[in-house]
């Protein structure tokens, strides 16, 4: 897969953790400033007016309706918007994380996500994904 580093990048969650930690972690890999969507309404215009090469995404952005991904209820937000994006242009690289354990690599996958991180082991798991394209 093409190395994301010239693109725009998306991270895309309702918790600022997260968007810390991601940056973070771009920052440490050299990637470029990411831009920041804190719901999936977001999300799809910041999609739409910066065409981001590389979107990360959490599966639920609300914690008041969690998403029970297993059996496809609740707020599934960033399996939508996964969908959305590469049904537009499935060279968009989409990487999903989330907290939840059991079975959702695959639902994420099955989206057309092109990488699933659990959130436990975000450092780990992405620095896995990066060296993949360096």
């Amino acid at each position: 897969m093409e190395n994301p580093n010239a693109g725009r990048i998306l991270v895309a969650d309702d918790m600022r953790k997260w968007h810390y930690i991601a940056t973070k972690n771009l920052e440490y890999w050299k990637f470029p400033k990411p831009l920041h969507a804190f719901s999936k309404k977001a999300a799809e215009r910041i999609y739409h007016s910066e065409s981001p090469y590389l979107i990360i995404t959490d599966i639920n952005f609300d914690p008041r309706y969690p998403g029970d991904p297993i059996n496809n209820k609740g707020n599934l937000d960033g399996l939508i918007l996964t969908r959305q994006i590469k049904k537009d242009d499935p060279s968009k690289i989409v990487i999903i994380m989330s907290s939840i354990e059991q079975g959702v690599k695959e639902i994420a996958l099955e989206a057309g996500a092109d990488y699933f991180i659990q959130k436990q082991n975000f450092i780990k798991e992405f620095d896995t994904i990066v060296k993949q394209w360096k």
